[in-house]
């Protein structure tokens, strides 16, 4: 019985870090969510931190869009669970 509890451990420890989905976020749709996580940018959270020039950088947008678009703020506001 031991063997099945063993086998789980080691599923949950190998297991993919959280990834959330971008595209619940007004202005990101399947691609720049790939591109987001192409950058490493897996979580809201991630996201949220980030500058409007880095995710412009990485979406190919101009910072002025970035911050017109409120992607980083939707992030913000999914992290705080006030979505």
């Amino acid at each position: 019985e031991s063997q099945p509890e063993v086998a789980s451990d080691e599923l949950v420890v190998a297991g993919p870090a959280t990834v959330d989905d971008f595209t619940t976020i007004a202005g990101i749709g399947p691609v720049f969510d790939q591109r987001l996580k192409d950058a490493g940018i897996r979580t809201f959270a991630d996201l949220a931190a980030r500058t409007p020039a880095e995710i412009a950088e990485i979406i190919k947008w101009s910072p002025e869009r970035v911050e017109r678009s409120e992607i980083i703020a939707q992030a913000r506001r999914l992290v705080q669970g006030d979505a």
